[in-house]
């Protein structure tokens, strides 16, 4: 048996991987600081450089309207007074990107893009033709089957 006299740790990879780009971040011990990296509330991973604020802002007022945006503005940043006081004008979207820098993990999904719908999936893309054509996956697959292999498949596509 061996006795270890050290003080021992136990150390762990960390992976991250942005939704909106498919960047990704390893290393030991690494948390989503050294990954440049944030997460909302609902477990979206994405990189700093894929959030602008002024698209957010822009995607609340077109979802909420000019006075209920403001409102939500407000109290996000009232509730996290500490987090972007440190900031030193008063420009709404540079204090709202500090304080999701301050936050880092499960920032307010009303400032996530995907929550708010700036950056879709395909799979949900997907989900939602499939509901809205009242469509089957399977059904499709087998369509598809029957134009040929893939080759033949993206043909079609392009045509």
């Amino acid at each position: 048996m061996k006795i270890s006299l050290d003080f021992v740790t136990n150390s762990s990879s960390c992976s991250f991987i942005c939704d909106i780009c498919g960047n990704d971040a390893t290393g030991w011990d690494m948390g989503l600081y050294d990954a440049e990296m944030v997460q909302c509330e609902n477990g979206h991973t994405i990189c700093e450089s894929e959030i602008d604020m002024y698209d957010v802002i822009k995607r609340l007022v077109d979802l909420n309207g000019e006075k209920k945006t403001l409102k939500i503005l407000n109290e996000l940043l009232s509730e996290n007074y500490e987090a972007v006081t440190s900031t030193s004008d008063d420009n709404v979207a540079d204090n709202l990107h500090a304080l999701i820098l301050e936050e880092r993990y499960d920032i307010n999904e009303g400032l996530c893009p995907i929550c708010l719908g700036l950056h879709i999936d395909n799979s949900i893309t997907l989900d939602f033709l499939l509901k809205k054509y009242n469509e089957n996956i399977d059904k499709i697959n087998d369509d598809l089957r029957m134009i040929g292999n893939l080759g033949t498949i993206k043909k079609f596509l392009k045509e």
